[in-house]
């Protein structure tokens, strides 16, 4: 945010610096990024003099050139040799002296010297337009009246007007330093200075003539409309274009000069309607209704829908609601009557409104940190001043539509929490000086106020809000340093997440998997999928960032499109993240881990063929995590899927597209922390007998290995399916499962007899408890 020096000034006087007053206020919470010096005409004409040309005589050695001598004003005549065609003697002129930096556009800055130029010295420039600032023209030297004074600075002949401008990194809860008066309001309070408000003259006659209708006033709390009638809408005066170019703001008429220098002089966002193109006497603050449309001054023709907020005549829509006004109304330079808005609109609505409309103006910036509502009537009499200080006519009538007027909150502090909470002895006539300074109002004694909060400050809610601002103006550099810090430290189980994670991320990357973060953020159509009441956000930055995510799902599709269509077709994402769900007292989070696999296994090679990813090599994933981990949570915990084809198609992905996720507690409760048992190597020979059983299709592996373990038999030390077979020979229904079991004993060699018995009693198992054949 932009905030002009002198502006300033007007307000607190000009007795501290720029700088003085910008490191004051980047310590007081308002931060200065930089200062800016700006000037009314480009590069301020620094180093440039009036000049009076006396002579000007052919170049002797250059067709093109001429030698002049200049009076400067120092008297002793300049020799100048000058390009231009049209220089002559007599003339005056604009000169830049040795010393000099001009910018020429297109040709860069140089620095103006004394010189020869084919034998003739040079000790200074005869300017152009653009080589001084003035304008854009290089067809030859600016001429200036012949009554111009030889000598005097350029800058003083043109009045020039120099400024320095603040800018401020303007965070979201100070929407009442959004102005000239909010941020000269802390200057006044860390100086000690009387804060000067521009006079303004109450109108008590008539109505505006419409008639305002708020259905809702939870959405307009507050609505002024004043009439001006009898203006000639022309150019605003030097002195107000000066001031709003100063701070970024381009003069357009004097009508919109006046409702942009009062926006930004006192926070309150105008708009003038021609009142004369307004159809009827009624004008609506209502939500649109869908299918309307507005054009918009920018001639962009706007569909509505019901989340737009509008004002409306008895035709539709004529604005945007505290975003942007409509073309049809707009004023003209042929505008003779205008209806002069100054309302107080709902934050979520003005929003939503400027984010459906991909909008963002200095109109919505306020509105949507909030504004003063006390201040409307008071904004709208201002701007009409000076609307009618340049352009002539005169207030015809005004209408102030305040439903509930303004009940301020009251906080109460206790200075002695104050003074432990900041670590320093603060009075308690400095802590109410300060509180009034800031403009609340403050009563009670002995160390116990009730402090009424201003309407502008819709950030101070509680007590400790209250003990920041006093602190940030007696001077947050001010808390004294102890020497020692006293913090109490609970259970911390932070470093054991962390490390766990880093477990789970090396196991998952030494299987081809990258992380990804995305956006907690998505947009309530897609997280649908998976919540019916996902967690929506009251003040969403856009329609694609409506809700908290259900899932990582969407995000994790999202990526894949993103690689997709980059030629990157073989994807093995996983993240780290929260979910959000609707629950009984708000909603709740969860921390989640999310696997995603799409495309072939391997990379294209002449040495191993490629397979497509499928549900085995997920399996294969989540296995490499436990042991990674050292986790024995059960399969069962993770939610493993295929996804469903019609949500594919939204993100423009075909094929197979393989997820799991699992709630990160649950894979983390399943951590044996008994740490890793380290044995040595078998130190006799182990035996592989394999068998082969015919089985139903129905009977899952893991049903055949739960019969394997329930024989408790000692000398097995591992077992691993390597064939599965379904077909002829075999029935319908039946299929081939290969397994191969190890059998060994670490203090001697074990025996065929051993081995043996115990292939016969899992053979006896697998006929008794799942009813298999077995292939010999």
């Amino acid at each position: 945010m932009r905030i002009s020096y002198s502006w300033l000034c007007d307000f607190v006087g000009d007795a501290h610096t720029a700088a003085e007053i910008a490191d004051r206020l980047s310590v007081s919470g308002l931060e200065v990024e930089h200062l800016e010096a700006v000037d009314s005409i480009s590069g301020g004409l620094r180093g440039f003099v009036i000049g009076h040309v006396l002579t000007c005589e052919k170049h002797p050695n250059a067709d093109k050139l001429s030698v002049t001598t200049v009076d400067i004003g120092t008297g002793e005549p300049q020799p100048i040799v000058c390009g231009a065609p049209n220089v002559a003697a007599g003339q005056k002129v604009i000169v830049a002296l040795p010393g000099t930096e001009v910018t020429v556009p297109g040709k860069g800055t140089f620095t103006i010297g004394e010189a020869k130029i084919r034998g003739e010295i040079s000790r200074g420039m005869i300017c152009a337009d653009d080589e001084c600032g003035l304008g854009s023209s290089h067809d030859g030297i600016r001429v200036l009246p012949a009554e111009a004074p030889a000598g005097m600075p350029a800058a003083q002949y043109f009045k020039v007007v120099s400024d320095t401008v603040l800018d401020i990194g303007l965070t979201a809860n100070r929407g009442d330093a959004a102005s000239h008066l909010g941020v000269s309001r802390d200057i006044a309070a860390l100086f000690g200075k009387t804060l000067t408000l521009p006079a303004v003259s109450d109108f008590s006659g008539a109505n505006s003539g419409f008639d305002i209708q708020i259905p809702d006033t939870d959405l307009c709390s507050r609505y002024v409309a004043l009439k001006i009638s009898g203006l000639k809408n022309t150019s605003s005066p030097e002195w107000m274009q000066n001031r709003l170019r100063s701070i970024g703001i381009e003069p357009i008429n004097h009508v919109v000069d006046c409702t942009n220098y009062v926006l930004h002089e006192l926070g309150q966002p105008l708009h003038a309607f021609d009142s004369d193109k307004l159809k009827g006497n009624q004008v609506s603050v209502r939500m649109a209704k869908a299918g309307e449309t507005l054009t918009t001054l920018d001639k962009q023709d706007r569909k509505l829908s019901d989340k737009d907020f509008v004002i409306a005549d008895a035709e539709g829509p004529v604005a945007l609601a505290g975003v942007f006004g409509g073309l049809k109304s707009g004023v003209s330079e042929t505008t003779t009557s205008i209806l002069l808005e100054s309302a107080c609109f709902h934050a979520g609505s003005v929003r939503k409104t400027a984010r459906n409309h991909t909008l963002n103006t200095d109109a919505s910036f306020r509105f949507e940190r909030g504004t003063d509502i006390e201040i409307c009537k008071h904004a709208a009499l201002r701007a009409a001043a000076l609307i009618i200080e340049t352009a002539g006519g005169s207030i015809s009538g005004i209408t102030d539509v305040y439903p509930k007027g303004f009940q301020p909150k009251t906080v109460a502090l206790n200075t002695e929490k104050l003074r432990r909470f900041a670590g320093m002895d603060i009075s308690d006539a400095a802590c109410v000086k300060i509180l009034s300074d800031l403009g609340f109002g403050v009563t009670g004694s002995d160390g116990n106020y009730s402090v009424s909060v201003p309407s502008r400050r819709n950030d101070v809610e509680q007590e400790v809000d209250l003990i920041e601002e006093v602190m940030r103006i007696h001077g947050l550099d001010n808390v004294p340093l102890q020497g020692k810090m006293q913090v109490s430290l609970g259970g911390f189980g932070g470093n054991r997440n962390r490390e766990w994670k880093n477990r789970a991320g090396k196991a998952l990357q030494a299987h081809g998997f990258y992380e990804i973060i995305n956006n907690s953020l998505g947009a309530e159509s897609t997280h649908r999928h998976f919540s019916e009441n996902p967690v929506v956000l009251t003040n969403p930055l856009s329609n694609d960032m409506a809700v908290m995510r259900a899932s990582l799902l969407p995000g994790m599709l999202q990526a894949a499109q993103y690689n997709r269509n980059r030629k990157n077709n073989d994807i093995r994402f996983y993240e780290f993240g929260r979910t959000c769900q609707t629950a009984a007292n708000g909603f709740e989070e969860t921390d989640m881990l999310g696997l995603l696999m799409l495309g072939n296994d391997v990379n294209e090679s002449w040495r191993k063929k490629q397979e497509k990813l499928d549900f085995y090599h997920l399996k294969e994933a989540i296995a490499q995590i436990h042991r990674g981990m050292g986790s024995h949570v059960k399969a069962e915990a993770w939610k493993t899927q295929r996804v469903d084809p019609k949500l594919l198609k939204e993100y423009d992905l075909e094929g197979d597209v393989w997820y799991a996720e699992i709630a990160w507690k649950s894979l983390t409760e399943g951590i044996k922390r008994t740490g890793f048992k380290v044995t040595e190597p078998p130190r006799f020979p182990r035996m592989r007998r394999d068998l082969s059983l015919v089985v139903d299709k129905a009977i899952p592996y893991a049903e055949l290995e739960k019969i394997v373990l329930s024989q408790k038999i000692d000398i097995l030390q591992d077992m691993n399916v390597f064939d599965v077979f379904e077909g002829k020979p075999l029935e319908d229904g039946k299929k081939a499962v290969a397994i191969s079991f190890s059998l060994g004993m670490a203090e001697r060699t074990l025996t065929d007899v051993e081995a043996d018995q115990a292939m016969n009693t899992l053979m006896k198992a697998f006929e008794n408890k799942a009813g298999a054949l077995i292939r010999k």
